[in-house]
């Protein structure tokens, strides 16, 4: 993994990173993902967790995709509509149509951020006393940043 430069700015993904976001937003397990992109488990893992670039292009990947599911979800709308205002044949029917019309209103929201930054402000503001008290003593969010960059590399 490329580390990222002495003005602090975030590192470009490299094409182990991108083929694994590939295959995760398709449902692939970390250990398959891994064996496919021949890195451990363990380096999927990492990436996924503490990786901020990784865990932002992942959430863009994934709100992309859910978001053409939510088009075509929508698209569908009319017709639930319709199976509901003609409900004649029965309550079977009657409860697809119902799911359908639950599904569309769920949010994106639960994805996650889709910014490198955002996700190590979270981090940032997520952490316990003792990592605020190293922040006031001078470690700022490119310090931070820095990191979080080097524990999601690993040696393979």
């Amino acid at each position: 993994m490329a580390k990222s430069d002495k003005t602090g700015q975030f590192p470009v993904l490299n094409v182990e990173q991108l083929n694994a976001i590939d295959l995760l937003v398709v449902g692939k397990t970390d250990q398959e993902v891994a064996e496919q992109i021949g890195k451990t488990r363990q380096t999927v893992c990492n990436w996924r967790l503490y990786h901020p670039v990784f865990q932002a292009e992942l959430n863009r990947r994934r709100a992309a995709i859910w978001g053409a599911a939510a088009d075509r979800l929508r698209g569908l709308l009319p017709k639930a509509l319709d199976v509901i205002t003609q409900e004649l044949d029965g309550e079977q029917r009657l409860k697809v149509a119902l799911a359908l019309v639950k599904l569309v209103s769920v949010t994106v929201d639960k994805i996650g951020a889709q910014e490198a930054e955002e996700i190590v402000e979270s981090i940032a503001r997520q952490r316990d006393w003792a990592v605020m008290a190293m922040i006031g003593k001078g470690m700022d969010l490119a310090r931070l940043r820095r990191e979080l960059l080097e524990k999601a590399e690993t040696t393979d």
